[in-house]
């Protein structure tokens, strides 16, 4: 069969809101209830399968539901009566003894087929095309094979993607194992986009699917599995509701590829094509039908759909994220969640949780009880690439937490590599200790998209002349993890080589060693060659009904229960619990021990417990004592009140110095409530010594090439139990082809941690051991080694001059560059600024017209006033700028100037207001104005002052009169002032005269009417300022009594003569 395209038509939109859907009963009461899935014993089944599907309450999943986001629509042409999806799909596989079925349905089928089918579907025969169940399930289960659900398997490919099977193979005896940095590197191409579900309950339920069927994809059920389901074969494989009946057996995730209208079924016509996990050997080679009926019935069917949709292909990420945990309980840090937060100028802009693990976890401390993997998990940040700002710095903060007590953990490193700008930003504040108190750490990853500007300004900037300095802004830093090594899983990892400059003292190169263990994790050693003997040991490999030698056993409490042996006859252990009685102390002893003679003793032994605090005060221990009597304790096991905490493994203690002594006791205490145990086999206790025959000299190192950062620094983990004098412990660098170790390290009592930065010509980074004399001492240890690069954008700004580079500029977040312009013509060049950043170019340019031609004077008015001086400038720019600026230069009015002001009329007139202090005297002043075009060329102008304050002094001629028809008659003003400039005359209001004026003006009278007129007089000076006269003339029709009267204009002496 083919596969169908879908109609186009569209019609009826089915979204049926929540409360919709509770008021038909579904969400309570469609599927069966906890209390009615009862499982049947399968070991009368005969070809029993696993499964593994834990069922969900999708109630709680409701934002993920399709049909909420994505409506659906329903084509009023109808639908091809046959669909099958085989194109695209992977062959038949088998889940095996695994309950890993929703793993192979969603990854290895539904995934691998919708991938397929977006690459135009490539070959799926191949495991590099199918995508992994392992990669899927080790990750979402309870850290056992307890099954697992559909939205972990949605959200995790949703955050992480999927690894193919040639990644990340399959295995069914392993669900622990998580995925390799290669494989969660692979993962990121193949992310699962909006994880949706909808209802599978009646027939539009069912149109619906069978509609996203006809469009060629592939989808997820949940269904039962009931007795009839074991025996399908190639005759007998379809599901309807007559197998209701049969005995649950589990729930079981399955894939849907298609369907039939005209199957025949014993529910009538109409059925849905499936694939199953559970090899060719089981139904019709794999695949089986379920009838429509079956699909909507509540005791074979969950009642919901799963959709896989995924991100367009092919898909590289743009932006992606790196974590590397040591933890020994890798379900408490995802219990507690791990988020990536992107913050710009101090404000959330996205987030995303990291889905991975099982949501469902009760967060008792049992759930995926194994370490974290000690390589980087990858992940895509793709989806943060629009929230990204190109202007302020971007913040991505990651929370990490601990919600079960008593393991903690580290954060060893946190970062983020932009593939687009192709930089990286690590955190500097890891490694972060992760308290196992619930409380959420977060440490910060900043990066800086890099971007180079000009500072230019259209209108001020386009011109220039002389020498100018050009200048911009540069922002970018890159902050990248060059070397990151965990020495996991107990073995060196490349690039890491050892040296021995005396190979034959006897010594142990550097190598792996978990004597030292770091949060669970194996760390490169070196020191003498170890002697490890054992003073004590007790296997309990016999039946022992009756206890070995040397143990006492002691019980308190409401009732005593004292440790007892357990086990098989060929393999016993000890054993302590509450055996169901209360307040339960119980003691056993081992001692005295001779162990005067020994250098370093290290207990060990294998434990299995279980702490239950219902109570408070349970706890497990082991202690030691040096007299019998006064017990100190080595190592306690609590829980918080009303939780629990189990461990099963081996247990090594190094034992204090005053533990080699001739009485050495240690014990082993357990106190429990009502519930809880404590079971220890295996103990022995280990006399270790080594011994330097000759001196030592061993090198670790990494070839490292750091030619493309500004800086870097390298942090690293050690734990140096060394001689003081005898030993020592250098971190170092190779450089000139010479070791350079700046500092040396001393002896610890643990873990120390310690930074130092390293020149980027280095060409290795390592350690060395030196040791020059015989000792007892072990060695150093050294794990969690970072080296971080730091590339400052600033370094790498070029700039270019019409298409002539001019070398580089480098300043602290801006540039600058000084441009002698006099050897360019004047006329318009191109400026471009480069950063080379990372592999990118980025660039800015600007225009700008070189002008060195001075402004020409055109004129210039000299003013004679006595405040606010306009001064009107004229002048011409030869070169094309504009005129800039004007304004006052130098001159004698500097010490009364108390403002200037200059308005520019057009491109070559400015006036220029001089505000000078009222202080001023009298006087001529010589000074200068500057004229100054855009491009900074300047002229200066020669300018006089005259400030005169002073009025002029005019005469005050009398009145007179005269009779009609009398001649001669006038008046004589005389006025003197140092700077004269024009008058103006009025009769009766009206100006009959104006001009210049130097010393005295006469003006006749004759010929006015007979009545009285009035002449006024204004003179003014260059200074502006004035004086006014006025003079009354009477004409009168009768003869004029004359009495010898004389008038004289003098102002300092008046005759008067009076003809009658």
């Amino acid at each position: 069969m083919e596969n169908t395209t879908k109609s186009s038509a569209e019609d009826e939109v089915v979204d049926r809101g929540v409360e919709e859907v509770e008021d038909m009963g579904i969400l309570d009461d469609f599927h069966l209830s906890d209390e009615e899935l009862v499982f049947a014993d399968p070991s009368a089944i005969q070809n029993y399968r696993e499964s593994g599907l834990l069922f969900e309450d999708m109630s709680t999943f409701v934002e993920y539901r399709r049909s909420n986001s994505d409506a659906i629509i329903i084509p009023d042409e109808p639908l091809p009566s046959s669909v099958a999806n085989l194109v695209g799909l992977p062959p038949i596989g088998d889940q095996g003894a695994q309950g890993s079925c929703t793993a192979w349905a969603w990854g290895y089928y539904c995934l691998s087929h919708q991938i397929a089918a977006a690459n135009g579907f490539w070959d799926t025969s191949v495991p590099s095309h199918q995508f992994s169940p392992a990669y899927i399930y080790n990750q979402i289960n309870y850290g056992d094979d307890s099954g697992s659900s559909m939205m972990d398997a949605s959200q995790l490919t949703e955050s992480f993607g999927c690894a193919t099977l040639d990644t990340m193979p399959y295995s069914d005896s392993d669900c622990v194992t998580w995925p390799s940095e290669a494989a969660y590197t692979e993962a990121m191409s193949y992310r699962t986009v909006n994880p949706s579900w909808d209802y599978l309950t009646d027939d539009n339920d069912l149109a619906v699917l069978k509609e996203y069927l006809a469009a060629g994809n592939t989808a997820i059920m949940a269904i039962y599995v009931r007795t009839a389901f074991y025996g399908f074969d190639s005759v007998n494989n379809v599901y309807t509701t007559s197998h209701a009946s049969g005995n649950l057996y589990g729930g079981h995730a399955v894939c849907i590829v298609g369907y039939d209208d005209a199957k025949a079924t014993s529910d009538g016509q109409g059925a849905f094509l499936l694939v199953n996990s559970w090899g060719t050997d089981w139904g019709d080679s794999g695949f089986w039908w379920m009838s429509y009926e079956a699909m909507k019935d509540p005791l074979l069917s969950r009642g919901y759909v799963y959709y896989c949709d995924v991100v367009p292909q092919p898909h590289a990420p743009d932006l992606v994220g790196s974590i590397r945990i040591s933890h020994e309980k890798r379900g408490d840090v995802l219990c507690a969640g791990l988020r990536v937060i992107l913050e710009v100028n101090g404000h959330e802009q996205h987030s995303e949780f990291l889905n991975i693990g099982n949501v469902m976890s009760d967060e008792s401390g049992e759930y995926q009880n194994h370490p974290f993997p000690g390589n980087h998990i990858m992940f895509d940040l793709s989806d943060f690439v629009p929230y990204l700002s190109t202007y302020f710095e971007n913040e991505f903060v990651l929370e990490v937490g601990d919600c079960v007590w008593p393991v903690s953990g580290t954060l060893e490193s946190f970062s983020v590599h932009s593939y687009e700008w192709n930089i990286d930003a690590t955190s500097t504040q890891t490694p972060l200790t992760i308290q196992d108190n619930g409380a959420r750490e977060e440490v910060s990853a900043f990066l800086t998209v890099p971007t180079v500007e000009i500072d230019y300004d259209e209108y001020f900037d386009t011109y220039v002349g002389g020498t100018v300095n050009i200048t911009g802004t540069v922002q970018g830093e890159s902050v990248a993890t060059v070397l990151d090594t965990g020495f996991e899983p107990g073995s060196f990892e490349n690039p890491w080589y050892t040296y021995d400059a005396n190979p034959d003292n006897g010594v142990q190169l550097w190598g792996v060693d978990n004597y030292h263990d770091y949060s669970g994790g194996s760390s490169i050693w070196c020191g003498g060659n170890p002697s490890t003997t054992a003073v004590y040991t007790e296997h309990f490999i016999m039946p022992i009904w009756y206890w070995p030698a040397g143990w006492s056993l002691y019980s308190s409490g409401s009732n005593t229960h004292q440790w007892y042996p357990t086990g098989t006859s060929t393999q016993y252990k000890i054993e302590a619990s509450t055996g169901g009685m209360s307040d339960v102390v119980e003691w056993a002893i081992q001692g005295p021990l001779d162990r005067s003679t020994a250098t370093e003793l290290c207990l060990t032994f294998w434990m299995d417990y279980e702490v239950d605090d219902a109570q408070s005060g349970n706890f497990a221990s082991v202690l030691y004592s040096t007299d019998g009597s006064v017990f100190h304790f080595l190592k306690t096991w609590t829980a918080p009140v009303g939780e629990s905490v189990s461990f099963i493994g081996e247990q090594e203690i190094m034992l204090p110095d005053d533990a080699i002594c001739s009485t050495l006791y240690f014990a082993f205490i357990f106190k429990g409530d009502y519930t809880g145990s404590m079971t220890i086999d295996d103990i022995d206790i280990w006399d270790i010594s080594s011994e330097y025959e000759t001196d030592a000299d061993s090198y670790v190192y990494s070839y490292v090439d750091l030619s493309d950062y500004d800086s870097a620094v390298m942090s690293f983990d050690y734990w140096a139990d060394l001689e003081t004098g005898f030993d020592w412990f250098y971190p170092g660098y190779y450089v000139d082809s010479a070791w350079v170790w700046p500092t040396t390290c001393g002896s610890t009592t643990g873990w120390e941690h310690m930074s130092m930065s390293v020149p980027v010509d280095a060409t290795r980074v390592g350690f060395r051991f030196l040791s020059d004399s015989s000792v007892v001492r072990q060695g150093v240890y050294v794990d969690n080694v970072q080296l971080i690069g730091l590339l400052d954008a600033i370094s790498s700004v070029e700039i270019f001059i019409d298409g002539i580079s001019k070398g580089h500029a480098i300043a602290s977040g801006t540039w600058s560059y000084v441009w002698n312009t006099t050897t360019y013509t004047e006329e318009e060049h191109d400026v471009v600024v480069t950063l080379d950043f990372g592999g990118n170019l980025y660039s800015d340019n600007a225009s700008y017209i070189v002008d060195n031609t001075a402004p020409v004077l055109v004129s210039v008015t000299q003013p004679y006033q006595r405040e606010n001086f306009t001064i009107e400038v004229f002048a011409n720019d030869l070169g094309g700028a504009p005129i800039g600026n004007m304004g006052f230069a130098s001159g004698s009015v500097a010490g009364y100037l108390e403002y200037v002001d200059g308005t520019m009329i057009n491109a070559t007139t400015y006036h220029i207001l001089l505000f000078l202090s009222s202080s001023i005297p009298n006087d001529y002043y010589e000074f200068e104005l500057y004229v100054t075009d855009l491009a900074g060329n300047t002229i200066t102008v020669p300018m006089f002052l005259t400030v005169d304050s002073m009025n002029p002094v005019v005469s005050t001629p009398v009145d007179f009169r005269y009779e009609v028809g009398e001649t001669g008659n006038s008046i004589a003003w005389t006025c003197s002032d140092a700077n004269p400039s024009h008058y103006e005359l009025t009769l009766d209001g009206v100006v009959i005269s104006s001009g210049a004026w130097t010393t005295g003006l006469v003006f006749p009278v004759d010929g006015l009417l007979e009545g009285t007129h009035t002449y006024t007089i204004t003179f003014w000076d260059l200074a502006g300022n004035s004086v006014s006269d006025t003079v009354i003339v009477t004409v009168t029709a009768d003869a004029i009594t004359t009495t010898s009267t004389t008038t004289s204009t003098s102002t300092d002496s008046t005759s008067t003569t009076t003809d009658t």
